[in-house]
């Protein structure tokens, strides 16, 4: 049986806020905008943990480590006892029953090895009608630890067994619609919160969001006809699996 975790509130949230800005493996300088990012440090809270996780704060388009191929940034950390299965069947049951595709995150394990972890994710699609098709999107990454343990999930000595979400929108996402459009990260995280409030079994923890080093400034991105809407406070809110 595995230990459940109880959260340790003993740290601040400022307290959070600069150790997350300022530990960064490799010493890779941290840039600002999501689209232009010289470098995506993987940056986690291992340095008391028995073993070093680390996760990056962005999943990748493709299984590049670069800051020219970032997809979306973390907007959830799942803590307590939570595995990538558990979280996936929780959003299925808060009616997020769609799969996307996969992207990528470079993370540490629990045993020290470094991989590409991939997430298809889950989302909603409402109103299959073109303009007006949307669905918020959340993947999930948790390593896999070692042939032996398929228990998908980052470990803290304070939070537990986590899992990071990336969440963003996906705006007429349909073969026969003429202008996709993709992003609102923000507004992505907001809206999943309501629906993952009707289902039991996890506890959305206002009082506990961390400050991760990957906020962005509001811009768009236009390629063809494809726009890509840019936005991101920094701040990951904190759902605690019971």
């Amino acid at each position: 049986m595995r230990r459940i975790v109880t959260l340790v509130l003993a740290t601040t949230i400022g307290f959070l806020a600069s150790v997350f800005a300022s530990v960064a493996l490799f010493g890779m300088p941290i840039a600002d905008a999501h689209h232009n990012r010289t470098s995506n440090p993987l940056v986690g809270w291992g340095s008391s943990d028995p073993e070093p996780s680390a996760w990056s704060y962005y999943d990748r388009k493709d299984k590049v480590n670069s800051g020219t191929n970032l997809d979306w940034p973390s907007a959830f950390f799942f803590s307590n006892d939570a595995e990538t299965d558990r979280i996936s069947t929780k959003l299925g049951a808060a009616g997020y029953d769609k799969q996307g595709l996969n992207k990528h995150m470079w993370v540490i394990a629990r045993d020290g090895d470094s991989q590409w972890e991939s997430n298809a994710g889950k989302k909603a699609r409402i109103d299959f009608t073109c303009p007006g098709l949307w669905g918020e999107h959340m993947r999930l990454y948790g390593p896999t630890n070692s042939f032996w343990d398929t228990w998908n999930a980052f470990y803290h000595t304070g939070y537990g067994y986590m899992v990071i979400g990336t969440a963003h929108l996906d705006l007429d996402d349909w073969p026969y619609c003429a202008n996709p459009r993709y992003g609102f990260p923000e507004v992505a995280e907001n809206w999943f919160i309501a629906p993952m409030n009707t289902v039991s079994g996890w506890t959305i923890n206002y009082a506990q969001q961390a400050h991760w080093a990957n906020s962005s400034t509001s811009h768009s991105v236009v390629t063809g006809s494809t726009i890509v809407y840019y936005g991101n406070d920094g701040v990951q809110t904190n759902v605690i699996y019971h």
